[in-house]
């Protein structure tokens, strides 16, 4: 019988075929975005922002190299996955 080791979910956005180095590209396209979808309505990103309750978004270096390993070890992942 098999064993399930791994679970994971993911929406079908632009980070899944962009590598974890380009990441911080998206910023602009999200920013130029009119419609964020969220909780039934759409906002630009500096409302969206507002009706979140924060001023901005400032990635800590020590997060985005986190999310690099962490996207290094999906490609793998998905690799091995992809060859079986």
């Amino acid at each position: 019988m098999a064993e399930i080791v791994l679970g994971m979910g993911s929406s079908h956005g632009p980070l899944l075929s962009t590598p974890p180095e380009q990441w911080d590209l998206r910023a602009g396209a999200d920013r130029a975005n009119k419609n964020h979808w969220y909780r039934g309505k759409t906002y630009d990103y500096e409302a969206l922002l507002k009706e979140l309750g924060v001023s901005r978004f400032i990635p800590k270096p020590s997060g985005l190299s986190q999310f690099m390993e962490i996207g290094k070890i999906l490609k793998d992942v998905l690799a091995v996955a992809k060859a079986s």
